[in-house]
């Protein structure tokens, strides 16, 4: 890395844009010493997504398809970055073993925990699904028990409209059930029959 900092190097000072959300994608950069702040603009204040440290990457879809930048990318502390265009990476994935075998260890990495987020987000996604599909279902047919505490509608047969309606698989239909459960949106309960209901507080 001290190498290629020789020859592609560039500081910025802490509070330095190294590039705004927009700009044209033009480099790729490396982080050689310090840390880079990602952030997407939110109004008038801009959001953090990530702060990142030596020795990852950032705005690399400049060797990709040279897409307007999505995010800025601040100094978060006095930094020393690698910075190559296009035509420089190429030649470094080419020519340089090690460079090229960090660089695929460093995407394999960050497609890693983009598959990580796609999955918490699609889980998120299902579970708000359900919860959404559950009140309207208890709004038109819940009914309310003897305690005037709970309203409820039979789990089995909204389990079987909500199948029919969505194609989800038994797996998934469960799975968003019990994450419901588990943070307290909704409750199953039984009555002197066995017949189970999903259940929300009146209280």
């Amino acid at each position: 890395m001290s190498k290629l900092f020789e020859s592609y190097g560039v500081s910025f000072r802490k509070g330095e844009v190294v590039f705004r959300e927009g700009d044209k994608a033009d480099y790729i950069y490396l982080i050689h010493r310090g840390k880079i702040r990602i952030s997407i603009s939110s109004g008038s204040s801009e959001e953090e997504i990530q702060l990142l440290g030596e020795p990852e990457f950032f705005g690399e879809m400049a060797i990709v398809n040279q897409a307007p930048r999505s995010a800025n990318a601040t100094a978060a502390e006095d930094c020393e970055l690698i910075r190559m265009d296009k035509e420089s990476f190429d030649r470094n994935v080419k020519d340089n073993h090690h460079f090229a075998v960090n660089v695929i260890r460093m995407l394999s990495e960050r497609l890693r925990k983009a598959d990580q987020v796609i999955t918490s987000l699609n889980r998120q996604d299902r579970k708000q699904k359900l919860y959404a599909a559950i009140l309207k279902n208890m709004h038109k047919n819940g009914k309310e028990d003897k305690s005037g505490q709970w309203l409820l509608i039979p789990y089995h047969e909204f389990y079987q409209q909500f199948l029919s309606q969505f194609a989800w698989s038994s797996s998934l239909f469960e799975s968003a059930i019990q994450a419901l459960l588990e943070d307290k949106s909704i409750y199953l309960k039984k009555n002197s029959d066995g017949l189970e209901y999903i259940s929300i507080s009146l209280l």
